[in-house]
């Protein structure tokens, strides 16, 4: 798949040296990348699936969990979870995450 050669974390340890450097003055060593969930509205969500799409923002979303580098690289992302499903639980449910 054409999207493994731009999106993947650091294979090698020039990769994470490269990266672990943008990070150095602010956090403890080894740190790779920051994590985000971000959640997008879906406009188009059939009305039997609202609920399981809808929570705080009253309007059903689709979350993304994104990791990427301080220099501006997606690592990683996550498929779609449901908007109702907590930002742990997809962490918790990354392999990415968990396999660090």
């Amino acid at each position: 798949m054409i999207m493994d050669d731009y999106i993947y974390m650091p294979t090698n340890n020039e990769d994470m040296e490269f990266i672990e450097e943008g990070y150095a003055q602010y956090v403890p060593p080894g740190c790779v990348g920051s994590i985000n969930i971000v959640h997008i509205g879906w406009d188009a969500c059939a009305a039997a699936d609202h609920v399981h799409y809808s929570e705080k923002e009253k309007y059903p979303t689709i979350a993304y969990e994104v990791i990427c580098s301080n220099h501006k690289k997606i690592l990683s992302f996550t498929l779609g979870s449901p908007g109702t499903h907590g930002d742990k639980m997809i962490i918790k449910s990354d392999k990415t995450v968990c396999s660090l």
